[in-house]
C-alpha cells in the first residue's frame, strides 16, 4: 500500500465530495499523489480525474500529527440529497473539528474557521 510504504498518515472520505487528508513529509505526499493519479486511477480517462489540493501546512513535527493510521471516515458520515448520495459535510466537519482541524476544514471548503 503506497500509504504505509510512504509514511504517511490518512484521512479519507470517499463519495461526493470526496476528501483526503494527508499526514507526512510534502516529499512522500506528492509521490504518494502521483501514484494515486498514475496507478491506482490508470482506467480512468484523464478528465475524470479531478484532484485539487486546497490546504497545505507544515507541522513542527512529528509530535504534531492527528491521524493515528490511515482512517476511512466514510461509513461515519450520514448521506443526504435527493438520491441520498451526498455525504454530509457537517458531519466531516464535526470529526475534524473534534481533532483540532476545524480550521483546515473551513480552508478547504471556503466557509472559514469552524
Amino acid at each position: 500500500m503506497p500509504c504505509r510504504r510512504r509514511s504517511l498518515l490518512t484521512c479519507e472520505r470517499a463519495g461526493k465530495p470526496a476528501l483526503l487528508c494527508l499526514e507526512g513529509t510534502s516529499t512522500n505526499i506528492d509521490a504518494y499523489m502521483a501514484d494515486i493519479k498514475s496507478v491506482s486511477w490508470a482506467d480512468i480517462p484523464s478528465f475524470q480525474k479531478k484532484v485539487s489540493e486546497r490546504h497545505r501546512e507544515t507541522l513542527a513535527g512529528p509530535g504534531d500529527r492527528v491521524f493515528g493510521g490511515m482512517e476511512e471516515i466514510t461509513h461515519l458520515v450520514g448521506k443526504s440529497g435527493a438520491r441520498g448520495n451526498r455525504g454530509e459535510m457537517g458531519d466531516v466537519r464535526d470529526w475534524l473539528g473534534a481533532r483540532g482541524l476545524g480550521e483546515a476544514f473551513g480552508v478547504v471548503v471556503g466557509g472559514g474557521a469552524f
